[in-house]
């Protein structure tokens, strides 16, 4: 094997590469009417969930469990309006999500990314009840995302209450195993160098 290909291996093996997965929860069976919402269960998309549930948006109109709808038809929100989060053994990049309060204009949302205990980004934005907000993280090297909300006033016309948020077409990065890397990087190797040597044989066989 040259050293050229062996430098390309080495970088493919050093370097992880990240895919994106874009939840949107609508592969959840929620069954349609109002109200409906079920617990989001652990290894869903491969991450362990604490306090989310899925919503049947269309089912419950002018709330922001509708308004707040992307992707249709569920969303996922913070139950009974506690803190609420999600996690990953190993890293990944929480990229950007949808937001809208499910009662109160000007809801605040407070997010946190760590990695193990340790906090390595921390924001607080402000929400309505009535327009979804995409908000861009880009935070990388996390295991672990941490949700609250608090504050704002009901929405006009809304006939419920709680500082409950809801989510959709969530984007995160997943850092694949080392291993996976390790693989990527071997076939490539492999690869060029069969190629190397078939160009070889061609160029002796010639004129």
């Amino acid at each position: 094997m040259s050293l050229k290909i062996m430098v390309i291996a080495g970088a493919l093996v050093a370097a992880p590469q990240c895919f994106a997965d874009v939840i949107t929860f609508d592969d959840i069976t929620v069954p349609p009417g109002f109200d409906s919402h079920v617990p989001i269960l652990n290894g869903y998309h491969s991450f362990n969930w604490n306090n989310f549930d899925a919503f049947y948006g269309p089912g419950t109109p002018n709330t922001g469990y509708a308004a707040g709808v992307v992707s249709p038809p569920n969303v996922g929100f913070n139950g009974a309006g506690q803190p609420a989060s999600f996690s990953s053994p190993t890293q990944f990049t929480f990229t950007s999500a949808y937001f809208t309060a499910a009662w109160n204009d000007g809801l605040n949302i407070a997010v946190q990314g760590l990695d193990g205990a340790t906090v390595e980004d921390s924001t607080t934005f402000v929400v309505s009840a009535t327009v979804p907000a995409l908000i861009t993280f880009h935070w990388t090297g996390l295991t672990e995302v941490d949700f609250s909300s608090s504050g704002g006033t009901l929405h006009p016309g809304y006939n419920g209450t709680g500082t409950q948020f809801v989510m959709d077409n969530l984007k995160v990065n997943a850092v694949p195993e080392p291993s996976s890397a390790v693989l990527v990087g071997i076939a490539l190797a492999l690869l060029l160098s069969s190629r190397r040597f078939n160009r070889k044989i061609i160029r002796k066989m010639g004129p």
